[in-house]
């Protein structure tokens, strides 16, 4: 299955130097929840300079562990 990661990223007219980044993997015991869960915390975190990757993956019970860790 296909996996998406939502990038989050403020717009800057001219880059010029590499920008911190958080990898945000949202909670849910692998069986509920969903990047976008996170999405409250956002607007700080790109206030502060970072951008943020928030990773998709199978939840269970569709989704036997270790699936999970293999997307």
């Amino acid at each position: 299955t296909k996996q998406q990661i939502l990038v989050y990223k403020k717009l800057v007219i001219e880059e010029t130097k590499p920008r911190p980044w958080i990898f945000s993997i949202h909670g849910g015991g692998w069986d509920s929840g969903a990047p976008g869960d996170l999405e409250q915390n956002v607007p700080d975190l790109l206030q502060a300079g970072y951008v943020v990757f928030a990773p998709t993956y199978r939840l269970a019970p569709n989704a036997v562990w270790p699936k999970q860790l293999e997307d």
